[in-house]
Order: C-alpha cells, then structure tokens, then sequence
C-alpha cells in the first residue's frame, strides 16, 4: 500500500467514527482507531469506549465480531466489560468485510437510546482501493450482518 493510500485510509476511518448520527442517543459504544490491510493482514489497532450523553454508561460483555465476504463470523474477539474505554489490538490473517462493535447492552427497547459502530471494506473512490468505512446505527436490524 503506498504512503498516500495508508493516509486516505486513516482519514477515512478516524472521520467517520464521530460522524455517526447520536443526536440525542444516550450513549454509544464506539471504536477509535485504525482499521486497515497491511501486507496482506488485517490490522485494527485503537480503543473501544463508550461515550455517554445522558448519565454513565457501563457496558458488559463488549466484543468485536470479523465477518467474511458472505455474512459469516469467522472470529470473535471478547473485550468484556468496559466503563471508559479499552485498547484493543487484532491482527488476523483474514480480511473481514465487517467488523461489528457489540453488546448485550445495546439492543433491546430500554436501550433505544444507544448506539454502537460497524465498518465495512468498501470501495472509497472511483479506483479499486478499498477501505473500511463506519456507520453509526442503534438498531440491530440496521446491521448489514446477523449477530452470533
């Protein structure tokens, strides 16, 4: 990957995480960081916090979910519970087409007014480079993918 793909993908990333439409939600559980493909490898190097508008917000058995082109979960990295936020490093040898930020704590009508992140590689000009692009979403239906 040259210098100048690398730096459009790190903008693409780091801009579109607080981009997310919160509005008034009353909290999120967002990722913070790089997401790329280095040398073959995908590599996600950043922290995992959450972000609270309307009083603390604790979130328990927080994980990040790598899904293949066709849908599937194919490794699930556990963070647990996180009050503030947490590193998180993953390197894998295969390339996600999405990685999902979840939480028990987020789904479900008592937590209508939480958000979370999902990134998906993904086309970010008219040339065929590729990037991970966020979307900020608080519904699950909203998610492109099933949850394990």
């Amino acid at each position: 990957m040259t210098e100048i793909a690398r730096i459009i993908a790190l903008f693409v990333v780091v801009s579109t995480v607080p981009l997310g439409g919160c509005g008034d939600a009353g909290g999120k559980v967002s990722y913070s960081g790089t997401i790329e493909v280095q040398n073959e490898m995908f590599v996600l190097n950043g922290s995992v916090g959450e972000e609270y508008f309307s009083g603390p917000g604790r979130y328990e058995d927080v994980a990040i979910h790598l899904y293949d082109k066709d849908g599937e979960v194919f490794r699930t990295i556990s963070i647990g519970d996180i009050n503030g936020s947490e590193d998180v490093s993953i390197r894998d040898e295969r390339i996600p087409v999405f990685v999902v930020v979840d939480s028990p704590d987020i789904w479900g009508e008592e937590n209508s007014d939480i958000a979370t992140s999902y990134y998906e590689r993904k086309p970010v000009t008219d040339r065929e480079y590729l990037a991970y692009v966020g979307n900020t979403i608080s519904e699950r239906d909203e998610l492109p993918v099933s949850l394990p």
